[in-house]
């Protein structure tokens, strides 16, 4: 009786290099950056285009009565994407410290093994000299 032999290759989805990973975070920083000017833009030109004492005429006044009288929101609001560009300066902080401890731990290993295969070497001699 003959065995058939069959072999199945396993298809993995491809990891992503470091180059697809840069080209992604500006493909949505860029993405980010051109939403924010559609909407401010949409904004200046309501400004623009709306006759004055229309509903959004009113709803931008409230929205400014409200901050007005809430200083402490309007002081938030201003200062929150001061707040997110520091957290997000943290995250990356945190991100190189591990790297680089990574790399000194990577470097430690290699020199701790060189050691002990040197100390072997030595550890060998001597017995051997000893031995004759």
């Amino acid at each position: 009786m003959n065995a058939v032999k069959l072999e199945i290759d396993v298809i993995r989805p491809a990891t992503p290099s470091v180059a697809d990973q840069q080209r992604r975070k500006l493909l949505y920083f860029f993405a980010a950056n051109v939403i924010s000017v559609v909407v401010g833009g949409g904004i200046f030109w309501l400004f623009m285009v709306l006759p004055e004492g229309t509903g959004f005429d009113h709803g931008m006044s409230t929205l400014w009565r409200f901050l007005r009288r809430h200083e402490t929101v309007a002081v938030l609001a201003a200062s929150l994407p001061f707040f997110a560009s520091l957290l997000v300066g943290q995250f990356e902080m945190r991100k190189a410290r591990a790297r680089r401890a990574r790399t000194e731990s990577a470097e430690k290993r290699v020199r701790l093994e060189q050691e002990r295969i040197t100390q072997e070497a030595e550890r060998r001699l001597r017995i051997s000299g000893s031995l004759t």
